[in-house]
């Protein structure tokens, strides 16, 4: 097989289904908030973060995840991350974002989950207007905080949903918080509204991915990983369209996956699951979008019609409107066309 030019990853229109803003902060500013925050002896450059985003196992990275949470802290930082995670995906020709926050993660500090999602609407407006990229937002509700504090966050950001924030996930542990304590949260989010994306099946068997589907109304299935031990899961996804959120390099940087060959991203999308790819936390990851496309590539022997079909899946997986996914549709094509006269 021909090897694709690294210049090609660039130039695909791309979405992000699955990215959390709080792991995309980039060093420069993350260190910002570190020193008014009086510092940290083990962080004295930007650079020091590359050594601390190193993970021993999925529950290591929750534990560095929440130490990075403590130096964010008002509400126009939040204003300030959206902005410079989409000006950053902006470079990586990322055309349109879903990006998660955890609200539920900074209430201790005396925010409220409305003020949170308020100052990042407005990072994400401002994105917008000034670069051209389109974004939503998706609140991630957190499994370790318990139902009653979800539902409490929900109520929180009802006020929030329209045209910029449209749904809501669950994050954190899938030990600690199974499906079925957030059941009746997710059965009123549905009720007003909310579109319904769901971690599963990245640190627990295919149940949890089950649980996610027929107890929340999952729409989205993020990770997903264990879906392949389980053959009728597998035709469940295939024949509902489920969208499975990949995030292979997320996977092997946090152990879940032992490495890149072990990860079933290639059966998912030869079985014909609907399979999109996504950088997860690219900063607490070293890794982008384009380092994904480019695994798909090297590791998994995607070409070129197959790294088209993963970029256009990114579209029909979204919870644009139907409007917005036939504009897309057709930007994405033009620079399809686009790749294929300067790559063939």
């Amino acid at each position: 097989m021909t090897e694709l030019s690294p210049d090609l990853f660039q130039a695909i229109p791309k979405t992000e289904l699955h990215i959390h803003l709080e792991g995309a902060i980039p060093n420069s500013l993350l260190f910002e908030f570190i020193e008014r925050g009086c510092g940290n002896h083990t962080i004295r450059r930007p650079e020091d973060l590359d050594e601390k985003f190193r993970y021993e196992s999925l529950e290591h990275f929750l534990k560095i995840w929440n130490w990075k949470n403590q130096f964010i802290r008002r509400l126009d930082d939040f204003t300030r991350i959206a902005f410079e995670v989409l000006k950053k995906l902006n470079t990586h020709n990322v055309k349109y974002a879903e990006v998660f926050a955890s609200p539920s993660d900074h209430t201790e500090r005396g925010l409220t989950a409305t003020g949170i999602t308020r100052a990042l609407i407005d990072g994400i407006r401002e994105a917008e207007r000034t670069l051209g990229i389109r974004c939503r937002l998706i609140a991630d509700l957190v499994r370790n905080y318990g139902a009653e504090n979800a539902m409490i966050c929900l109520d929180d950001l009802t006020p929030c949903l329209g045209d910029t924030l449209v749904g809501i996930g669950l994050g954190g542990g899938e030990r600690d918080g199974p499906a079925e304590l957030f059941e009746t949260v997710f059965t009123e989010a549905r009720k007003r509204g909310f579109r319904i994306t769901v971690h599963a099946g990245e640190a627990m068997g295919p149940e949890s991915i089950w649980s996610a589907l027929k107890l929340l109304g999952a729409e989205r299935i993020g990770h997903g990983l264990t879906a392949v031990r389980d053959p009728e899961l597998m035709e469940y996804l295939k024949t509902n369209r489920i969208p499975l959120e990949c995030c292979i390099i997320s996977n092997t940087k946090t152990r879940v996956c032992p490495s890149l060959d072990r990860h079933p991203v290639r059966r998912f999308f030869d079985a014909g699951l609907m399979v999109t790819v996504n950088s997860d936390d690219p900063v607490m990851f070293g890794c982008s979008i384009i380092d994904e496309y480019a695994v798909l590539s090297r590791e998994f022997g995607f070409g070129l019609d197959e790294l088209k079909q993963v970029s256009m899946n990114g579209i029909e997986a979204s919870f644009m409107t139907d409007d917005e996914k036939k504009y897309f549709r057709n930007v994405f094509q033009q620079e399809w066309d686009d790749i294929r006269k300067r790559f063939r």
